[in-house]
């Protein structure tokens, strides 16, 4: 059976709720009569825990008291990065073409290359920038 705890303060939902799945991976997210382990009002100033019966409220205690509202969520942290790739991408040359005009700017500039520097020079402009791109559209 469980028991309802509810708490008062500023709470980022989803974050507690993986902080408290993190502390206490017997819970699981549902209870065993099939209630969302962890509900709170909109405005975020307040959370209903469903815990085990015999769950032990100072620890439970520890992980609201450690809770940070402002942190970002592991979700929150990966739009960050995504966020950042793309905005990075929109800042360079390619932004605006398509992927045939890149193929053919990336061949032409390729093409017109003199010395090691010239390469340098260009693929340091482009391997950070598509590395990043493509590796957060993988993840995506």
């Amino acid at each position: 059976m469980t028991k309802k705890l509810t708490y008062q303060g500023l709470f980022k939902a989803r974050l507690l709720l993986d902080e408290l799945l993190a502390a206490f991976p017997s819970w699981g997210g549902v209870t065993s009569e099939e209630t969302s382990r962890m509900q709170s009002k909109p405005d975020g100033t307040e959370v209903y825990l469903f815990v085990p019966d015999a769950a032990d409220e100072q620890e439970i205690q520890v992980v609201i008291n450690a809770h940070d509202p402002e942190a970002l969520s592991a979700s929150e942290i990966k739009q960050a990065h995504r966020d950042d790739a793309r905005a990075r991408f929109l800042l360079s040359q390619l932004a605006d073409k398509t992927p045939q005009e890149i193929y053919t700017q990336m061949q032409g500039r390729m093409d017109n290359w003199t010395s090691l520097a010239d390469a340098r020079d260009d693929l340091r402009e482009w391997l950070p920038l598509l590395a990043a791109v493509i590796a957060w559209k993988v993840i995506d």
